[in-house]
């Protein structure tokens, strides 16, 4: 597969968040961050992108890809990252443009504001009220990037609940039309 790379573009961080009960939760959100180079499908590569998600949409645990060299060495590619090739080909079907981060990448406050959708004064109060965990590296604060995604996770799920209870609301006020 050819990508192209663009400075500047959105990026979607792809982070695997831990197992709940059993099930893999992973995490996708787009941003326009900062010092990555992200990879967007080059002109002419869609259908090629296309027909892989396909074949691995249609793959069987029995029969597992392999990648051969040129001198016919070959290697089966591991289930994670079978998974993973899943996950990002579908991203670019789609058109947008992905990025992996480390979940232990250290961010700057910019860079995690940049993330939250958020001032980095309103980030810093964030982090001075200890809603964030951080680090000092001299006078300056870093923030882990999956700290910043599990707050990111949080406040999404505190917004969810208001909504939900604001539509209960209306609705037992008959402020809801059916």
């Amino acid at each position: 597969m050819i990508v192209r790379r663009e400075k500047g573009s959105p990026i979607a961080f792809i982070a695997n968040t831990g197992t709940i009960q059993g099930v893999q939760k992973e995490l996708v959100m787009v941003e326009h961050v900062i010092e990555q180079a992200p990879i967007s499908v080059a002109e002419g590569e869609h259908v090629a992108l296309s027909k892989v998600e396909q074949f691995i949409d249609h793959m069987t645990d029995q029969a597992r890809p392999r990648l051969v060299r040129a001198d016919g060495e070959a290697v089966e590619v591991p289930a994670s990252l079978l998974h993973l090739m899943h996950m990002l080909v579908h991203y670019l079907v789609e058109g947008q443009t992905v990025t992996l981060v480390p979940v232990d990448k250290v961010l700057t406050t910019q860079q995690a504001a940049a993330l939250l959708n958020v001032s980095r004064p309103y980030l810093v109060k964030l982090l001075d009220q200890g809603l964030i965990p951080h680090t000092m590296t001299g006078r300056h604060r870093r923030v882990r990037f999956a700290d910043v995604l599990q707050y990111k996770a949080q406040r999404d799920a505190r917004r969810e609940e208001g909504l939900v209870q604001l539509a209960q609301l209306s609705q037992e006020l008959g402020l809801y039309d059916s």
